[in-house]
């Protein structure tokens, strides 16, 4: 059996009586899954979201924004977080994705670089985890508003 401990607003959950939660199955692959999923890609290891990280600055307006380009970003993820549970050797049925059932994106209508996407995956013991996610996509994007000129001493 595999376990972590459990996070809550970036930070190690602790309960009522000052200690940490365990989490193991189906909840500790939904927080791997966030875990992925809100982290920023890091080219060494490989692991997080490309929608998170530099590589989206590389990535053309239209592809950016482009449901396809999104959907793939959040499939690769996912694949990557299977390739890691092959690797462990203590994983349950219950944690282990089998497959990923859906994954839908949303344009929010307020701000057009806002989207949010809605993923669903089920594990080998058949639970299904889904999440959704939001991602500000203008925050990413290389800035317009030119440089910031470096303080004269």
């Amino acid at each position: 059996m595999s376990q972590t401990l459990r996070w809550a607003a970036g930070d190690m959950y602790v309960g009522a009586d000052g200690r940490g939660q365990l989490l193991q199955d189906v909840d500790k692959c939904a927080q791997d899954l966030a875990e992925q999923l809100i982290s920023p890609f890091d080219p060494v290891t490989g692991q997080g979201n490309e929608l998170i990280g530099d590589d989206l600055r590389n990535a053309t307006l239209t592809s950016v924004f482009g449901d396809a380009f999104i959907q793939q970003r959040i499939s690769d993820v996912v694949h990557r977080l299977q390739q890691l549970q092959n690797e462990d050797p203590n994983i349950t049925a219950a944690e282990k994705i089998s497959r990923i059932l859906d994954i839908h994106v949303f344009t929010l209508q307020t701000d057009k670089r806002n989207v949010a996407f809605f993923l669903s995956v089920q594990v080998e013991s058949g639970a299904v985890i889904k999440r959704t996610f939001t991602v500000d996509l203008s925050q990413l994007l290389p800035s317009d508003q030119g440089t910031i000129p470096v303080p004269v001493a």
